[in-house]
């Protein structure tokens, strides 16, 4: 009989390159971010297929939600688009790093730059009236983001195309790219909001989270409404470094 198991890995900090998706050097990054590893689950993402007798035996999966909170280091408070998208970084060593293109659905529109500002801000004041569209973070001050769910990782498959981690370390970083803002909006919001902070975006990383996927566990099905075949596109990139 399957049982349900879960696991917590540590969130480490780790001087690791992820290749060329960071770009070049820029002007000092006024946000840190720190991620932690919440909640890791072991479960059997068994086939939504009507045919059950001919689905092959369900992957063994990890998924893992993260704490992630964003510290300012800057002298001046920090106005941030606090709409992102965010790439999951991925290794079973030490070193660099792969990015992954997360499987969030098909109909899962990309981020576009603002254009204008959105009916539900002040253009007197990003905060008042409060709105998911920026966040202000004081100097020293912090922002926690909603939980995150990251993708799902194959830790065990049989077939044609195995898959086994167990008893290995995985390496999870994630990277969040804050929504754009176009070049004239971000000088009228520069003018008009000069005394609540500084209009800010881009992207930021975390810091790097392993996790020690037991040798020997037990696990019950994936229960939740998500497609159990999200993170795919991790698994692939986990398979050449295998």
């Amino acid at each position: 009989m399957r049982k349900t198991i879960a696991f917590l890995g540590c969130a480490l900090s780790l001087p690791w390159s992820v290749g060329a998706a960071t770009g070049p050097a820029t002007a000092p990054q006024p946000l840190v971010a720190a991620a932690r590893v919440a909640k890791a689950e072991y479960c059997f993402a068994v086939s939504r297929s009507l045919r059950v007798e001919r689905n092959p035996p369900p992957p063994l999966v990890l998924r893992v939600q993260l704490d992630v909170t964003y510290r300012n280091m800057a002298a001046r408070p920090v106005i941030l688009p606090w709409q992102y998208e965010r790439t999951p970084y991925t290794s079973l060593m030490p070193g660099v790093m792969k990015a992954a293109r997360e499987n969030l659905g098909l109909f899962t529109p990309s981020l576009a730059m603002m254009m204008r500002l959105p009916a539900n801000v002040n253009p007197a004041n990003p905060a008042d009236p409060q709105n998911d569209e920026f966040r202000v973070i004081p100097p020293g001050g912090v922002a926690t983001l909603p939980i995150i769910d990251l993708v799902t990782v194959t830790i065990h498959k049989d077939g044609r195309q195995k898959v086994d981690i167990r008893g290995k370390t995985l390496y999870l970083r994630m990277k969040f790219s804050h929504r754009q803002l176009a070049p004239d909006l971000e000088a009228q919001l520069s003018d008009k909001w000069t005394r609540f902070g500084v209009p800010w975006t881009g992207d930021i990383l975390t810091n790097t989270m392993m996790i020690n996927v037991p040798a020997s566990l037990a696990a019950a099905d994936c229960v939740d409404t998500r497609n159990p075949n999200e993170g795919k596109d991790v698994d692939r990139s986990l398979k050449l470094q295998r």
